[in-house]
């Protein structure tokens, strides 16, 4: 019998609300992967919260997370960071446009501009209670690249 790879994003996929999985969508892949199938969840956000939602499936389902920036891979996870130069880079960008920028590790949000209040609350309704993010201000660009070997991803926004 062939063997199948299932993998499916979470937000309007897996899930309606950010957090909860249905008990059908989870007795659905239960099946698949009682049959021999591969299951992974695949989203654009930190590992931590893509947690969340891959400890709903029996068995736990494996992550592709920050854009495939972090996944797991014969039980071990694998990280690909932004590195000093592409941080630089961005930050030069944002700084020159007027741009602000947020950066992801694992676990953890990191940002050298002002978030407006409407970006963090956003960002807040992704995390349920249960889970921690820290979110850290930097005060330099040499403070962020003290942290890049953590950092996979980023988004950039206009200022509220």
């Amino acid at each position: 019998m062939p063997r199948y790879l299932i993998i499916s994003d979470i937000d309007g996929t897996l899930t309606a609300n950010h957090h909860d999985v249905t008990p059908k969508t989870a007795a659905a892949i239960a099946a698949a992967v009682a049959s021999g199938a591969s299951f992974y969840v695949a989203t654009g956000r930190m590992h931590a919260l893509a947690q969340v939602v891959a400890k709903q499936f029996e068995p736990e389902a494996s992550i592709i997370a920050s854009n495939g920036a972090v996944y797991d891979f014969s039980g071990e996870r694998v990280h690909h960071v932004l590195g000093q130069a592409a941080l630089t880079a961005v930050e030069t960008v944002t700084d020159q446009l007027g741009l602000n920028a947020l950066y992801f590790s694992d676990d953890t949000v990191y940002y050298t501009g002002k978030v407006p209040p409407a970006i963090e609350a956003a960002a807040r309704k992704f995390a349920p209670s249960s889970v921690s993010i820290d979110v850290v201000a930097l005060p330099s660009v040499d403070d962020l690249l003290a942290h890049a070997p953590a950092i996979t991803n980023g988004i950039y926004f206009w200022p509220a």
